[in-house]
């Protein structure tokens, strides 16, 4: 890593220092990642960085109507306080040093003036707020202001992708609902309000929300124009930063020792970056989860229309990222029809069927865009098809096609980086889909490169036990704890015999796209 981007806290390594010479070094922590469906909680030994124990609970998505995508937050606290509990079974709850919070980003979360959630909260992938969006860029429009304003100050296109305009699709579908709003909260903010009983949240969440990406300050100008009182959102923190100590309360619930520290250590995808050892230019991680995220550090805060910009968990750092919709969700999306069905198969038994299936799935195209889709296109009305299915197809060959669909994704992300003028010598992936031979290889004969796959399959909780771990003195920064806990993984080559192939498929791919947008736009209008 880049020394400039070293972190120091003379402070905390003295008290280090004394710990050690008083023995009262404490020998693990625990990282709590909210996801969008399952909250997964991590014991971590302070030393190696290695998992200790960890523990998960799912948390069930609503869809009450079309483009929603809800949840109960208090299932987000019930599911902490469990799986924290399951951790310290077998474990001495007196070694644990610190929480450390990392979550999904973008969703929304509406509380009242007791901290008590007024609605379900509205999940990243709720897309119902577009035609508010499309509102806000007319008026932009008619002002003769343009909305390039709003993706300088965000550094993301005015979409379903940003939080803020969750907020103002309730005020317009609810406003009495959205008179009972007292606090507006990102998942860290809402989760560390209970462990500590302070209404915060770090840069990497806030800039989704209120926050100017290029000054790292509330947006004053733009909550204005949008009527949107800044009160209502949290105190913003650097990533990683000690926020307070565990109240009585969440001690009585979770088990852990009283006076705990705990950290507000950043969103998911910054973190995932840290926990797969990225942070030069020329460098880029996959992250493969629900959906998938692309990212690249940078040094200055770019904005550009068909990408997201997001503040890095490293000092003085940017995070551009692309997005892909749907990864990890379309196979639990296609699981779930087939369990509907009767069928036991979990995603073991669907990598086996796809196994059987030459590459390019004999011409079948899947569109993952069953919640509207990302880089570059931003369409949130996009959705998702089987393409040139034959009666000569199985299911394996939808399943590798569900596989296929994040490469041909990916691709375009690549493409997209490269007509901004950022190219890349090193990729890195990790995530849950990458547990599978057939998804991982079919990823590079798809991009034609070598892609290192790390060797931590859960990077997002693994780089924010590494600002944890800085955050409370372990190392001088955070450069320091990456350095410490991150190592080279396999790459998986790609294979040249298939480039042709996948060269077609890709074609093929981006026809389709916008062939559907084409027909859903033709059946709009009638």
């Amino acid at each position: 890593m880049n020394g400039t981007h070293e972190m120091k806290r003379t402070g905390q390594m003295n008290k280090m220092d004394q710990m050690k010479i008083t023995g009262r070094l404490k020998k693990t922590m625990v990282v709590t990642d909210l996801s969008t469906s399952a909250v997964k909680s991590y014991l971590y030994d302070c030393d190696s960085g290695a998992v200790l124990a960890d523990s998960q609970v799912e948390i069930p998505l609503s869809v009450p109507e079309t483009g929603a995508a809800e949840t109960d937050p208090s299932l987000w606290w019930d599911g902490l306080c469990r799986t924290v509990r399951e951790l310290l079974q077998g474990h001495d709850g007196s070694q644990v040093e610190a929480i450390a919070i990392t979550n999904q980003q973008i969703t929304c979360v509406f509380l009242d003036e007791d901290g008590q959630p007024v609605a379900p909260a509205l999940l990243w992938m709720d897309t119902r707020c577009t035609e508010e969006v499309e509102r806000l860029l007319v008026r932009c429009a008619e002002e003769g202001m343009g909305s390039g304003w709003l993706t300088e100050t965000t550094g993301i296109p005015p979409s379903d992708s940003w939080g803020l305009a969750k907020l103002l699709w309730l005020r317009s579908r609810s406003p009495e609902l959205y008179k009972r709003i007292r606090r507006v909260a990102s998942v860290d903010a809402y989760i560390l309000d209970k462990l500590c009983g302070r209404f915060v949240t770090d840069e990497t969440n806030a800039c989704f929300f209120h926050l100017d990406i290029r000054t790292r300050k509330p947006a004053a100008d733009m909550l204005a124009y949008l009527n949107v009182d800044v009160e209502l959102f949290p105190e913003v923190v650097p990533p990683g930063t000690v926020v307070g100590s565990l109240g009585p309360e969440a001690e009585r619930q979770t088990g852990l020792p009283a006076g705990l520290t705990v950290v507000a250590a950043a969103s998911d995808q910054p973190c995932a970056m840290l926990g797969m050892g990225v942070g030069r230019s020329g460098e880029a991680v996959v992250n493969l989860g629900t959906g998938t995220f692309v990212m690249a550090p940078t040094v200055a805060p770019l904005a550009d229309g068909r990408m997201m910009t997001n503040i890095s968990a490293l000092p003085s750092q940017w995070l551009m990222m692309g997005t892909h919709y749907l990864t990890g969700g379309a196979m639990s999306w296609l699981r779930n029809m087939l369990a509907a069905a009767g069928s036991s198969a979990g995603f073991a038994d669907l990598s086996d069927s796809a196994a059987h299936v030459g590459p390019g799935s004999d011409g079948l195209i899947f569109l993952p865009n069953l919640s509207g889709t990302g880089t570059p296109r931003w369409d949130p009305d996009a959705r998702g098809l089987f393409a040139n299915l034959g009666l000569h197809h199985s299911l394996g060959h939808m399943v590798r096609s569900v596989m296929e669909s994040t490469g041909y994704g990916i691709r375009g992300i690549l493409d997209t980086y490269a007509e901004i003028g950022i190219r890349f010598e090193r990729i890195v992936m990790a995530g849950g889909p990458t547990a599978s031979d057939v998804w991982r290889q079919s990823l590079a004969d798809i991009l034609q490169r070598p892609l290192e796959l790390s060797p931590v399959r859960e990077a997002t909780p693994l780089g924010a036990a590494m600002l944890a771990a800085a955050a409370v003195g372990r190392f001088a920064g955070v450069d320091e704890a990456v350095r410490a806990w991150s190592h080279p993984g396999v790459v998986i080559h790609p294979r040249r015999e298939f480039a042709a192939v996948y060269d077609k498929s890709y074609k093929h791919y981006s026809a389709w796209l916008d062939a559907e947008a084409s027909v859903r736009k033709r059946m709009e209008a009638e």
